[in-house]
């Protein structure tokens, strides 16, 4: 699959702020509350045994921080998702340097496309990955360009110019959006999440096994991962 080549650091793809200028935006329908606290009946051992399972680090997963953190943070957020974007704008920066960084916690991202510019923006970062460029780096700067891409009608050709400042060319994208074998496995990591994590809305957190249902703050957040690094002590 073709790309361009990347010259130096992409610096979030530098030109960033000449691709959102002009964007015109209608809005799609789309889930994205933050899940509420309630009071679940007790889980049977093979419901704790599937979790756990399906919890773990899988090979395709974005991890940030040390992999072998004793804490891991596992998040189903959606590229289209405001909440989404809020948390890795303003408070992922927070945990990044307090927890990953200092390799107290990992950080396990994982896709979960509420909509079609979601899953068109989700299969771009995977394929970023096959292209030698950072899913990392991609994942950021659609995040923090949300407004300029998710919301309108154009937001293939929206993505596209992202894209292409990020480092990939117009025939690796195109054929990014077209392969059906990751749009299959995003459904999968999809479908696999709500089956057996009963996952419904996004951003969804999983903290060392257990569902984040506090204030999703820097001190919310702040609070259970702390909670979570006393027993490993």
């Amino acid at each position: 699959m073709p790309t361009q080549k990347k010259s130096g650091k992409l610096a979030l793809f530098a030109l960033v702020a000449l691709v959102g200028a002009a964007a015109g935006y209608g809005y799609y329908s789309q889930a994205t509350q933050l899940s509420k606290t309630s009071k679940s009946s007790p889980k049977s051992e093979k419901e704790q045994k599937i979790e756990r399972a399906e919890l773990a680090v899988k090979p395709n997963d974005i991890v940030m921080g040390d992999v072998n953190a004793l804490v891991t943070i596992v998040e189903y957020s959606s590229l289209s998702c405001p909440h989404c974007a809020h948390f890795h704008e303003k408070i992922l920066p927070a945990i990044d340097k307090e927890f990953l960084t200092t390799g107290k916690a990992k950080l396990v991202i994982r896709h979960f496309p509420l909509n079609e510019p979601a899953m068109r923006a989700a299969q771009i970062v995977e394929c970023a990955g096959q292209n030698n460029l950072k899913r990392e780096s991609f994942l950021k700067v659609f995040f923090n360009m949300q407004p300029q891409w998710a919301f309108g009608e154009s937001f293939l050709k929206d993505l596209k110019q992202i894209a292409f400042v990020g480092g990939m060319d117009s025939a690796a994208f195109d054929s990014c959006v077209a392969n059906s074998e990751i749009e299959a496995q995003l459904l999968n990591t999809r479908k696999e999440a709500e089956e057996k994590l009963h996952v419904t809305s996004t951003p969804s957190f999983f903290i060392n096994g257990l569902k984040f249902d506090g204030d999703m703050s820097v001190d919310g957040m702040r609070t259970a991962i702390n909670t979570a690094i006393e027993p490993t002590k």
